[in-house]
């Protein structure tokens, strides 16, 4: 379930993202984290339907940079090295190359991979964290990932130790 359910994530939300609901810039507020949008970042809430069950998932995207942010979170007690570990395998079950992880981030309950999609057109780091109730899955999509990863560093957590300290 817990495969299907990133399977989901990873692959029909960055499409159906965008056409979920308006966009959203300024700042961004969910339930578990609110996160600055500067420059042109903007924020599209990802329809429940394509969300595993009682999750939320968000997509943020800058046409200026070229890349994408996804944060999904969901319930789950799952550890974040076991939920990183289905995902990479899932991901290569899909054709995809891992090049990197997971490896865990030092000091944290948070792990870190890096893939690309099949065609090469994509480039993707991912990070999964786990705080024992809930599960979050932090994808940043572009070339380089640099912007996205910046635009992280603003993530302010609601919940103690669901996203990574970057």
């Amino acid at each position: 379930m817990l495969r299907r359910n990133f399977t989901v994530t990873a692959g029909i939300i960055l499409v159906s993202g965008l056409l979920a609901s308006p966009a959203f810039s300024a700042d961004f507020q969910s339930k578990y984290y609110d996160l600055p949008l500067t420059n042109d970042w903007m924020a599209q809430k990802v329809k429940d339907v394509n969300v595993p069950a009682g999750g939320d998932a968000t997509l943020f995207a800058s046409k200026k940079f070229g890349e994408g942010v996804l944060i999904t979170v969901m319930p789950s007690d799952v550890p974040a090295k076991d939920a990183a570990d289905k995902m990479a395998q899932s991901y290569k079950q899909q054709g995809m190359r891992i090049i990197a992880g997971p490896v865990q981030i030092p000091g944290q309950n948070s792990y870190r991979f890096t893939y690309v999609s099949a065609n090469k057109k994509m480039r993707a780091i991912t990070f999964v964290t786990s705080n024992g109730k809930n599960l979050s899955q932090i994808s940043v999509l572009g070339r380089q990932g640099t912007q996205g990863t910046y635009l992280l560093k603003g993530l302010k957590p609601k919940e103690e130790g669901l996203f990574p300290k970057l």
